[in-house]
């Protein structure tokens, strides 16, 4: 009995650094964002590296998007660049391509390196409730209607694809989500193909109409989208057996940029 009991104490005392290691993925990818915006994204440098690749150029742009949008780099900046890389059509189809498998690697990422420490901590009855918790209380059993609603709530899209695969959230209606959570960024597409041409008709204001038409949709629908998600799915809580405990609102959700 000693000797069983003395091999389970071995064993969790060589779990216990295996559990704290998951979290160095996610905390790597997101100390490489931070410094990758502190440097700043040359978007004529990308553009030249770009043309050498020749046919390639789009499946680099792609390869080179997931990237950039698991490592907390707002989903905006690499929407912008589809655009004025490769125009409206293209770009779009790119940042469909895109958002798809970015989704899938951070809700991978969510599931395998960070479920069992998020579920542990909200497993005691001592562990403080909050917006999370009732996000995640939403998601393990949530349709598509869910998914699209907390894509347009203000949290940065990699931080939403690891929270869904923390939770265990359905695979199929999450991606779905994720996918057709692009269509609003596609006015930044626009916006991107249009400045790029722009400059070579700098001197008629009309060329610069269509840009300033598409970001202020965009600033537009992600202020006012937001808000109505946010109210949405608090009644969708109220309604279920574990609401949003009193006193949380909308104000407790860090106001960060919709769609990134």
């Amino acid at each position: 009995m000693n000797h069983s009991i003395d091999k389970n104490q071995s064993f969790e005392s060589l779990r216990g650094p295996t559990r704290s290691l998951r979290f160095l993925l996610p905390a790597a990818l997101v100390i490489c964002g931070a410094l990758l915006i502190a440097s700043g994204v040359d978007l004529r440098s990308l553009q030249s590296w770009l043309k050498q690749a020749g046919p390639g150029a789009p499946i680099l742009f792609v390869l080179l998007g997931i990237t950039l949008m698991s490592v907390l780099l707002p989903k905006t900046m690499v929407s912008i660049s589809a655009g004025a890389l490769f125009g409206f059509a293209l770009g779009s189809v790119l940042m469909v391509v895109i958002a798809f498998f970015a989704a899938l690697l951070n809700y991978a990422i969510g599931r395998w390196w960070l479920a069992d420490s998020i579920q542990r901590q909200f497993a005691g009855d001592t562990a403080p409730p909050g917006w999370a918790r009732a996000v995640r209380d939403l998601a393990a059993e949530a349709g598509l209607g869910f998914h699209l609603l907390i894509r347009c709530v203000p949290i940065p899209s990699m931080v939403i694809s690891y929270s869904m695969g923390a939770a265990s959230a359905r695979l199929v209606p999450f991606l779905v989500a994720a996918t057709l959570g692009v269509i609003p960024q596609l006015l930044w597409v626009h916006g991107g193909s249009l400045a790029s041409l722009a400059p070579e008709s700098a001197a008629d204001p009309r060329h610069w109409a269509g840009p300033v038409v598409s970001i202020i949709a965009a600033i537009a629908f992600g202020y006012i989208v937001p808000r109505e998600a946010v109210r949405r799915i608090r009644d969708q809580q109220t309604r279920s057996p574990n609401p949003i405990p009193a006193g949380l609102s909308p104000a407790d959700i860090p106001e960060v940029e919709c769609h990134r």
